[in-house]
């Protein structure tokens, strides 16, 4: 059965079903890199057909990728792993470490500039389970090699379980999902210095991801747990509005979500309704 529903005070219309979130696939090219989270592999898709083109295994579980555009690379976010990111040539699938990024466990949040050279990166801190010294950190990168190195300029106490990171339009800022605080924390992307933050959340309230939209500084924030929700963020000024139900019964449980192309619709991953598309 085919159903949306119509999202109340939004441009938009919110779909439970599948989807791949923004945070685990990347367009470079002809083709498009993405994390499969189910296992220890990154794939290379070919974006006409939606074919499998070629497959690596990276040694452990994808959390997130962010593509470099003009080096046709890719940095991956490994879950478990002390051992640091893991640089994907896109077009070969050859990896390699990122000397600079050890002993942090990721928790899943990964954004790149527009020129690769600062990546934000989400993590564990020092034991490597959500809890209260889980850090956002600001690395900076030197691609003029291979494999790229990364240097940590400054990190951020988030709170437990920082899952997701996106900069702004202008990537003056960054928008932080934090599942277990809950909290969603709006940073400076150059010093990590919080700006404003969500007030309000329910303590049942997970933020899970955050969907940049393609024309506008504007953010959805999904918001899962006990809550069902989408929380908008206008980045422009730096501004939270009120949350938007995600309407379902039993609750949808969404996970993640992405905009359409244009802009004009936000589809969201549920897990109450799975089998549910557009």
């Amino acid at each position: 059965m085919r159903r949306t529903w119509a999202v109340r005070s939004l441009m938009a219309i919110v779909v439970c079903g599948l989807l791949a979130p923004d945070a685990t696939r990347a367009a470079v090219g002809d083709f498009v890199l993405l994390a499969e989270t189910a296992s220890s592999t990154v794939a290379r898709i070919d974006a006409t057909t939606n074919g499998l083109l070629a497959r690596i295994d990276i040694g452990g579980r994808p959390l997130a990728l962010a593509a470099n555009l003009w080096k046709r690379w890719a940095y991956v976010a490994v879950a478990g792993s002390s051992n640091g990111l893991v640089a994907v040539k896109a077009d070969s699938l050859e990896t390699a470490a990122v000397p600079g990024t050890e002993g942090r466990i990721s928790a899943g949040g990964l954004a790149l500039s527009v020129d690769g050279q600062a990546l934000l990166h989400t993590t564990l801190g020092a034991d490597g389970i959500p809890s209260a010294d889980d850090t956002l950190e600001l690395l900076r990168l030197n691609d003029a090699l291979w494999p790229p190195t990364g240097t940590v300029v400054t990190n951020l106490l988030t709170g437990a379980n920082p899952v997701d990171v996106k900069f702004s339009r202008s990537e003056r800022y960054a928008l932080v999902a934090v599942k277990d605080a809950p909290a969603i924390l709006l940073v400076t992307a150059d010093t990590l210095v919080i700006t404003n933050q969500a007030t309000g959340l329910p303590a049942t309230a997970q933020p899970a991801q955050v969907a940049m939209h393609p024309m506008t500084n504007v953010a959805y924030v999904v918001l899962g747990g006990g809550t069902s929700a989408v929380q908008i963020v206008n980045l422009s000024t730096r501004t939270f509005s009120n949350s938007v139900p995600v309407d379902w019964v039993p609750a949808a449980g969404p996970q993640a979500g992405a905009f359409s192309p244009n802009g004009d619709r936000f589809y969201v991953l549920c897990t109450a309704a799975s089998n549910v598309v557009a």
